[in-house]
């Protein structure tokens, strides 16, 4: 699997429940550049 990445660094992946939402949240290194996501999966985030 790690050989698919490609140079990317994965630093977190992460399923946060907030109550009202379910929201993942990632960051990753590419080179210098760090990246970072937020995606909600299911509900609202207020």
């Amino acid at each position: 699997m790690r050989a698919q990445l490609n140079g990317l660094a994965p630093e977190y992946v992460e399923i946060v429940d907030l109550g009202s939402a379910k929201v993942l949240a990632a960051a990753t290194q590419i080179g210098t550049t760090r990246l970072i996501d937020n995606i909600v999966l299911e509900g609202e985030v207020r």
